[in-house]
């Protein structure tokens, strides 16, 4: 479990999930995955690749160095550690059903430091 977890995840993976414009529906894939997530800070940006570091809305996770996410997965649901409670607090009712979690890039932390993925994700507005 992630120090200082803060939220439950899960997530659907379409059959190409690294096809960035796969438009193949995503199938639920993990579910209940403990993790510690927060805004991206922006100091944290600048040690992002530079197609991660022009988007905004961006949120860190981390998980569990073995837990399987993958660029392009999307967030189907993430609540507190009570798994109701919506997280962030701001998306809930109506305005949370405007908006999808996708993970834009994932990345290992050191290992002999608290070992963890870091999953970047974007929180996007969905077309109407």
């Amino acid at each position: 479990m992630q120090l200082g977890a803060n939220v439950i995840i899960s997530t659907a993976r379409a059959a190409s999930a690294s096809a960035p414009g796969n438009a193949a529906p995503a199938q639920p894939y993990l579910r209940g995955v403990i993790a510690y997530m927060r805004v991206l800070p922006a100091t944290e940006y600048m040690k992002l690749p530079p197609n991660i570091m022009s988007l905004d809305n961006l949120y860190e996770a981390r998980v569990d160095p073995d837990v399987d996410i993958l660029e392009y997965d999307r967030l189907t649901s993430v609540t507190e550690l009570d798994g109701v409670t919506p997280w962030p607090p701001t998306l809930t009712g109506a305005l949370g059903t405007s908006y999808s979690w996708v993970v834009r890039y994932v990345r290992p932390a050191n290992p002999a430091i608290l070992p963890s993925r870091r999953c970047y994700i974007q929180l996007q507005q969905v077309a109407r």
